[in-house]
């Protein structure tokens, strides 16, 4: 058995640990005779031995900065513009990208849209709001703001989500990485 493990958190986004795990079943069993004797001993041994290995690989976050020459220590730095290089990836942006596919949209109902790539979400996104950016109290937005559902902000994803606009102002979003 194989199995994968992405760590959580910025510091361990740049690995992921793969363990293998082999289990092997065993039956033994011999005859012997005993001397001067037609008696015949037969010992039987039945058991299981389970063997684990785990390895450390480059994540596919850490790849991406690879290729594009960066190199992280934490997997929480930014670009020049301060864009965090993991939502650069999540949104399969270039790294010198200086703002995320994110609007405000004002009709009847304002609306904070994010358009999400149309190759999936690299990484789980939360949406997070708060009124006071002197003093922020970021809170995850509800998911009845949701037009489509915070599902829809998970690895994969696709398409435009929008988010209604509560009524309180003046209202703050930002997008984190959830890792």
């Amino acid at each position: 058995m194989i199995e994968e493990f992405p760590q959580s958190g910025y510091a361990n986004a740049l690995t992921t640990v793969i363990r293998f795990v082999l289990t092997f079943d065993m039956t033994s069993s011999a005859t012997e005779s005993i001397a001067g004797s037609t008696t015949k001993l037969i010992t039987s041994e039945i058991g299981t031995f389970t063997a684990v290995r785990g390895i450390t690989r480059p994540s596919p976050f850490a790849n991406w900065a690879n290729q594009n020459e960066i190199f992280m220590e934490t997997g929480a730095e930014d670009n020049a513009k301060g864009v965090p290089y993991a939502l650069l990836y999540a949104f399969d942006l270039p790294p010198t990208t200086t703002k995320l596919p994110t609007k405000i949209k004002y009709g009847s109902t304002p609306h904070f849209s994010i358009n999400l790539p149309e190759s999936g979400l690299k990484l789980p996104i939360q949406v997070q709001m708060t009124s006071d950016l002197a003093n922020p109290n970021w809170k995850s937005v509800p998911e009845t703001y949701f037009n489509n559902g915070m599902h829809s902000l998970v690895t994969g994803s696709v398409g435009e989500i929008q988010i209604e606009m509560p009524d309180t102002c003046p209202v703050f979003f930002r997008l984190s990485i959830v890792l």
